[in-house]
């Protein structure tokens, strides 16, 4: 299985993979922006941002769960400098998530890093918090991590999922929340999946 293309074409092939993610549209122009707002539930909007060419190694503007009203202010000053795609997406609040998390999927093992309570898997990536650590073996469905039986179950069903990927070496981050999110209206939610030697979050960490 390759994963390629931009971040948006990534979140349609998670839908493709019947992964939930949140609802998004791609937006080019002012009435894109108002039709994507007035298609997605509630009264906040993320708004999700990309370069084209190396995007997967640079961090560009997110804006996450925000008024509609901002976000559509943030999307038309981002349209008209022209440097960003622009995707508008459900809002998830970030106080709901109970984990962030960045696995890669590889031949035999998920090695996973997370944080837990409030919180986006930006920050994890960026460094801003402290990873906890887990392996699952895909095998024996055994995990390597301490932690409590709540905390397992939500894992375990994240991750025997995520066994069901015939790929490798597949970089996928995920969220989860308190309160059902996404098409799927699930309690985990898949935010990027992608070849991790398209990422340098995990350069020299010996997870096979």
């Amino acid at each position: 299985m390759a994963v390629w293309g931009n971040k948006y074409d990534r979140i349609r092939f998670l839908m493709t993979q019947d992964l939930n993610t949140p609802l998004c549209k791609l937006v080019k122009s002012v009435a894109d922006i108002e039709l994507a707002l007035g298609h997605l539930p509630g009264d906040k909007a993320s708004l999700r941002t990309y370069s084209l060419g190396n995007e997967t190694k640079s961090k560009t503007p997110f804006h996450p769960n925000r008024p509609k009203g901002e976000i559509q202010e943030l999307a038309t000053k981002y349209l008209k400098d022209g440097r960003f795609e622009l995707m508008v997406s459900e809002g998830v609040p970030e106080e709901d998530s109970v984990i962030s998390a960045i696995s890669i999927v590889g031949i035999s093992t998920i090695y996973t890093e997370y944080a837990l309570g409030p919180g986006t898997v930006r920050r994890l990536s960026m460094g801003e918090v402290k990873p906890l650590i887990c392996n699952w073996d895909k095998k024996s469905h055994c995990m390597v991590a301490n932690m409590g039986c709540d905390l397992f179950s939500k894992f375990e069903k994240v991750m025997r999922r995520l066994s069901l990927l015939r790929c490798n070496d597949i970089l996928v981050e995920w969220t989860w929340s308190a309160k059902p999110v996404g098409w799927k209206k699930q309690n985990w939610i898949f935010w990027e999946f992608m070849n991790n030697s398209k990422s340098s979050y995990f350069e020299g960490v010996p997870w096979k």
